[in-house]
Parts: structure tokens; sequence; C-alpha cells
């Protein structure tokens, strides 16, 4: 379980910092909205978002610490602030924005239930954590898995670049159908982190998900470069929170292995 809680205390803590650099740069729809619509000339909504920023870190940074668990619901708070104000601009699958930045705003939830007090590893408050995450992760790969099929020209875009980069022709219709194979990985991943609350074979897709999201996101500072660090953090969290359900799961089951061992040799 302390596992799951570093794991959670990393997404958490990069996505803060991600979200202070959009915030300060003026970059993402939440700057939009506090310009057009909260009462703020530029200056102030930058300094708002810069402000919150810094807190946000704060924050992440006393969260995974007992009994400073319970700091991690304003932090998905401000998660959820950048979401409703994705929803807000209705950009191209902004509908989706609640699912595809579910491990964003669950994985400061999870730390809540985890770091909040201590808790046995069968705890109902572990179990809740580790079913949360599950459905985060299955929730933002299935709508990762929807952008791609129906191929997000954002997608194909990062697909043309990251081919120019490596050298490589690329042709429209081949980029189409690498999208429709990462599609259907995708949602293979999600049904298979949904099973893998009650089916043990089928945690091999967190794992997965930890790989793929970490790949993903790293391939972000290839393509356009290590000033784009900030694209890199906010998505980490799509790699740490299906890895942090994993490691609550095996938790789960080396604490039913020492009490079936103890059973055993109590009846001895």
């Amino acid at each position: 379980m302390n596992g799951a809680r570093v794991l959670l205390a990393i997404a958490v803590l990069a996505c803060m910092v991600g979200l202070l650099r959009f915030g300060s740069e003026g970059w993402g729809p939440l700057f939009a909205w506090l310009w057009t619509e909260g009462g703020y000339d530029e200056a102030g909504a930058l300094a708002a978002l810069r402000n919150a920023g810094w807190c946000g870190v704060g924050l992440a940074l006393l969260a995974p610490f007992r009994p400073l668990g319970l700091l991690g619901l304003p932090l998905a708070a401000w998660c959820g602030a950048w979401c409703a104000a994705t929803l807000w601009q209705r950009e191209a699958f902004a509908e989706l924005a609640p699912a595809l930045q579910a491990t964003r705003f669950t994985a400061p939830l999870g730390l809540a239930l985890l770091a909040a007090t201590p808790a046995r590893p069968g705890s109902v408050r572990m179990l809740t954590a580790a079913a949360l995450l599950c459905c985060a992760s299955a929730a933002t790969f299935a709508a990762h898995g929807l952008e791609a099929y129906t191929g997000h020209g954002e997608f194909l875009d990062f697909l043309f670049l990251l081919a120019r980069e490596l050298e490589l022709a690329l042709a429209e219709s081949t980029a189409r159908g690498v999208l429709l194979v990462i599609a259907a990985l995708d949602v293979a991943a999600a049904l298979g982190a949904l099973l893998a609350l009650r089916w043990r074979r089928a945690r091999l897709a967190l794992a997965w998900m930890g790989a793929w999201g970490l790949a993903t996101a790293a391939l972000r500072l290839f393509a356009y470069g290590s000033a784009f660090y900030a694209d890199f953090l906010v998505r980490l969290p799509n790699a740490c929170v299906p890895l942090a359900a994993l490691a609550l799961l095996r938790a789960r089951d080396r604490q039913r292995a020492e009490h079936l061992a103890l059973d055993a040799s109590s009846t001895r």
C-alpha cells in the first residue's frame, strides 16, 4: 500500500507542477474562462492561476504524509476546475473531458483515501481506492480510444511529427490505421482494468496502462522538446494511477495469503 501512495503522490505532484506551468503561461481553458467570464483582466487571470498553482504544488508536497491526506480533496477540486473549464470551452471532444482527465482528479482522491489515516490492506477504504483508480483508468483509456477511433486531428498531427523526428515516411492512411490499432488496445485495456477487480489475470491490463501511459507521455518530450515538459507532467497520472491500482490489488492478495497461512497453521 505504501507503493500505491508513492505512485499517487508522484502523479499528483507532477500534475500540479504541469498545471502551474500552464496557468502561469496563460495556456489552457481555465485562463480563457477567467479572462472572458470570470471578470479578470489578463494580468489578473495570470496572477490568480499562478498563485493557485503554487498552492496546489505546496498541498501536493504535504498530502502524501499522514494524517494530511485529506489535503488531496482541494487538489481534486483544482483538477475538477480545469475539467469544467474544458467543458465550457466546447472544443473538439470537450464533452469527453471528465473521462479524459479522470486519472488527474482521482489521483488526489485516492491519495486522500490512503494517506488520511493508516488503513489495513483489506480495509474497505483501501478497496474503495483500488476500485476508484481502476474505474478512472478505464474511463481515461476508453475516452482516448474513442478519440483515436475517430481519427482525432491532434493525434494524426502527433503521429506525423513523430514520423518526421524518426525520419520515417508515414502516409495518412497508415497513420489512421495505427490510430485504429491504438483505439482497440485502449478500449481492451479499459475493459481489463474493470475486470481486474475480480479477475487476477486481467491485471495485466493495469501494467500495460502504466507502460503505455508513460510511453505516450514521454513521447511528448521527444516530439515537442523539453520546453513542453508540462505536457508530460499532466499526463503522468495516466501511468501512475493504474500502477497504483495494481499495487493495491497485490497488497490485498498478500493480505489474503497471510490470513490463509494463519488459518492453516491454527488448524494443525
